[in-house]
């Protein structure tokens, strides 16, 4: 028999045999974590004096295990110890066991009667273990003796009603979920002594008022108090180092928190949606505030960020629609993504130093900020960083600035107020989009001889003198523009600048521009004329473009210097036929005249063309081209065959 046990320092690890009814060997004191899982013969187990603990899972899907006798020292016993077993089953229909209404093993309260009305826990009792009292639908009342140290998980979970609980010192854990879900559990006192309370202790107990949580806890578990809808006031006593993932998430009518001064961690959603909370004050010592953790608290107006502080995380403030002003400490290297977001009435806010990224939509539709003034050593404004921030009047920018994302100020009607420095290299598309108070007169946002974008809606647009560079998005979306004549000055030309512009057809570009930004033409289909005599045609990205740079070479050759001229000129013959044909497609008789002048027809492209433009009823081109056989095509019959009348 000895040999179906391995035993270690008193502890039985593993039993392989295949007895019904087994005695367990003298001198244990442990069973461990799944020792006898999937034992499906075990029919009756029979614990030795000595034993004080049950591991996890211990017992598990032993199907027929019907009966334990377990010594009196018995302390505890770790969850699923039993499940897959008829071990309940088999004591509801049998006495054995239970005292009174309770079924006890050794020191451990198993099991309350499901008809319960009153429980009164009995002496002696070291734990009450896991689910004991789930679901007792009648219990309204429950007396914890000096003897309990632990309560187990969901031991009174969906006990719904129980009003009031107080629980003595000499309980040192409330478990996982313990009172999840007692919608009438109002009154709760926790005595000096207790510990810990695990996750969701009192997650659901939607008419819970007030809490006070001793300073013998030292551990605040996740979701503590989620959803916990009449929650008021929480007094934190004790030196809880974190305030758990959506510890207070959901507590709509929570209005005062005082947090210990040995926090160092606000998790995930720990305050999300906690609508009437006026104020938040973060003590020294606060290092990491987790996503969301404030999030959707819509009447916070005040909240102080300590110098302690290094990580603040995505969201952790967004739609905090009262909140005032902020100060970001100068610990906080990166102001997170939408970690202002929607703050609608934010009116200020205090950079510290230390600072290098701004994240982006941080301060979207932070719509009450009027100015912003970002610090010394920020590289980097990622995407919409403050985008729709309708009253936004001024921004200063500083030196050493790098980076503007997309659309990072885009829809600031009001912002009127700019510096850009020199530093920047790299603005993205449409980064002041709508900004309708930069406008220099004529619809251009023009700022250093950089043009930023353009707010007006001409079908036909000159860009205006002076202006030397294009930045990046700046006609983004502009889809009414038809043609666009960039000014001689221009020598650059941002990433996207003229994508989705729909309706562009004709695009001048001056000699000084010799390479564009990526994906300028990104959503345009119309594009038929791309004049760029400072560009060779093979570095446009695709086929389209490079015919549309062709034509545009054709129809205005004057603005080509020799040495552009020459690549123009070899592109086309290696691609004539798609060049002309897409010259009569656009109807672009000034494109058409580059290959009847230089005589560039053949007889076979002459009649496909021909046809072709005769098709489409392009008169214009079709005069030119009957022209171009009578001087260049001895071909007498064609005339009969192809006339202006047909």
């Amino acid at each position: 028999m000895k040999q179906e046990f391995i035993i270690e320092n008193k502890v039985l690890i593993k039993y392989s045999g295949s007895q019904h009814c087994l005695n367990l060997p003298d001198g244990i004191t442990a069973i461990a974590e799944g020792a006898f899982r999937d034992c499906r013969e075990l029919h009756e187990v029979i614990i030795p004096e000595g034993v004080i603990s049950i591991g996890e899972a211990a017992f598990q899907w032993c199907t027929n295990l019907k009966k334990v006798t377990a010594p009196e020292c018995l302390e505890a016993v770790g969850l699923d110890a039993f499940t897959g077993t008829p071990f309940y089953q088999f004591f509801c229909e049998n006495d054995s066991g239970w005292h009174d209404d309770f079924l006890l093993l050794g020191k451990v309260l198993m099991k309350g009667r499901g008809n319960l009305r009153e429980a009164v826990i009995p002496e002696g009792v070291v734990m009450i273990a896991d689910d004991a009292f789930a679901g007792c639908l009648l219990l309204s009342k429950v007396t914890i003796s000096s003897t309990v140290r632990s309560i187990g998980w969901r031991a009174f979970a969906e006990c719904i009603n129980i009003s009031g609980i107080e629980v003595p010192g000499n309980v040192k854990r409330i478990g996982w979920r313990a009172f999840k879900d007692c919608p009438r559990l109002r009154q709760v006192k926790l005595h000096e002594g207790i510990e810990k309370l695990e996750g969701g202790v009192f997650s659901g107990c939607r008419s819970l008022y007030h809490l006070t949580i001793p300073a013998s806890v030292k551990e605040l578990g996740s979701w503590a108090f989620f959803a916990c809808k009449d929650l008021s006031v929480v007094e934190i006593k004790g030196p809880a180092e974190r305030i758990g993932d959506w510890t207070f998430s959901g507590c709509s009518s929570l209005t005062r928190v005082e947090i210990p001064r040995s926090c160092k961690y606000v998790g995930v959603d720990a305050f999300f949606e906690c609508v009437a909370l006026p104020e938040v004050n973060l003590p020294e010592g606060v290092v990491t505030i987790r996503h969301r953790a404030f999030a959707g608290s819509r009447h916070l107006e005040t909240v102080s960020l300590p110098d302690s502080l290094t990580v603040l995380e995505e969201q952790a403030f967004a739609n905090c629609r009262s909140l005032k002003s902020i100060r970001i400490p100068r610990g906080v290297n990166n102001v997170p993504n939408e970690a202002f977001y929607g703050c609608y009435q934010l009116k200020r806010v205090d950079f510290c130093p230390g600072i290098n990224t701004i994240g982006s939509r941080a301060f979207e539709c932070c719509t009450s900020l009027m100015e912003v003034s970002i610090p010394m050593g920020v590289t980097t404004i990622e995407d919409m960083a403050f985008a729709n921030c309708g009253r936004l009047r001024r921004v200063v920018l500083p030196a050493g600035l790098k980076k503007l994302g997309s659309g990072a100020f885009s829809h600031c009607a009001l912002l009127s107020e700019l510096v850009i420095p020199e530093s920047v290299e790299d603005i993205g598309a449409g980064a002041f989009k709508g900004c309708v108070g930069l406008d220099d007169g004529n619809g251009f946002v023009v700022a250093d001889k950089v043009l930023y974008g353009y707010l007006g809606t001409d079908s036909e647009v000159h860009v205006p003198e002076g202006v030397t560079e294009i930045a990046g998005g700046a006609f983004r979306d502009k889809d009414r523009i038809v043609s666009l004549t960039v000014s001689s000055g221009v020598i650059s030309v941002g990433k996207h600048a003229f994508c989705g512009c729909a309706g562009l057809t004709r695009l001048t570009l001056p000699e000084g521009v010799k390479c564009l930004g990526s994906d300028p033409f990104d959503g345009i289909t119309n594009l038929t004329e791309l004049v760029a005599p400072g560009i060779a045609p093979l570095t446009f990205a695709n086929q389209c473009n490079r015919v549309s740079a062709a034509l545009g070479y054709c129809g205005n050759t004057e603005l080509y210097p020799e040495a552009a001229a020459k690549t123009y000129d070899f592109y086309i013959e290696e691609n004539i036929l798609e060049v002309i044909s897409a010259a009569v497609d656009a109807e672009l008789p000034l494109a058409v005249t580059y290959f009847t002048q230089r005589r560039l027809l053949t007889f076979q492209n002459y009649i496909n063309i021909l046809e072709q433009a005769q098709k489409n009823n392009f008169t214009e081109i079709v005069a030119m081209l009957l022209d171009y056989r009578n001087r260049c095509l001895k071909k007498p019959d064609l005339s009969e065959q192809f006339t202006l009348d047909d």
